[in-house]
């Protein structure tokens, strides 16, 4: 049924093996890391990445990580995106709150998309998953994008960036490059 790692900011920080939110499309109500307000203070994202887009700061550059900036979450409260994935953690009564609260620590849980669907995430990623596996015989892994900070009135983007089968390493095969007659 597949598992969807997201996280909030540039992909890097998935690709990197950073903290970010796991969820089953089929069941995106249910995230094992926010089971309890413990586990959510501990296991939600930290930190995100950003293009830093200051002109004085910019270096040309073939190496695609030299104008990204890894940020401290808390620095997201001011992007008006991060409205849409954060939840606040009410210290007094220690219990997590679905949304953005001016009072209370940020968490990125994703829960205004995935429990109350202002987005439908799990079902576009359920979608691909299903059809992906079909045509390629193979379970899949996918890329994707969203981009949730659009005009009134206009659709939120879901940008999808690659796909690839899963394959087993018995199902890989070698193939014999150094008996390749590079004249031919």
């Amino acid at each position: 049924e597949g598992i969807a790692t997201i996280g909030y900011g540039l992909g890097k920080l998935i690709v990197d093996g950073g903290v970010a939110l796991r969820f089953s499309p089929r069941y995106p109500k249910k995230v094992l890391q926010l089971s309890t307000p413990e586990m959510a203070l501990r296991q939600t994202q930290k930190q995100f990445y950003a293009l830093d887009m200051r002109p004085e700061s910019f270096v040309p550059s073939i190496d695609d990580g030299i104008n990204i900036l890894k940020l401290d979450i808390r620095e997201a409260n001011d992007y008006p995106d991060f409205r849409h994935v954060a939840s606040t953690y009410d210290h007094i009564n220690q219990t997590i709150r679905d949304g953005f609260y001016e009072d209370g620590k940020k968490l990125v849980t994703f829960s205004n998309i995935l429990k109350h669907q202002t987005f439908p995430l799990a079902e576009i990623l359920q979608t691909i998953l299903e059809i992906g596996q079909k045509e390629m015989n193979n379970p899949i892994e996918i890329e994707f994008a969203v981009n949730l900070d659009t005009p009134l009135g206009w659709p939120k983007i879901f940008n999808f960036l690659q796909i690839r089968p899963i394959v087993e390493n018995e199902q890989a095969e070698d193939f014999p490059w150094n008996e390749v007659d590079c004249e031919k």
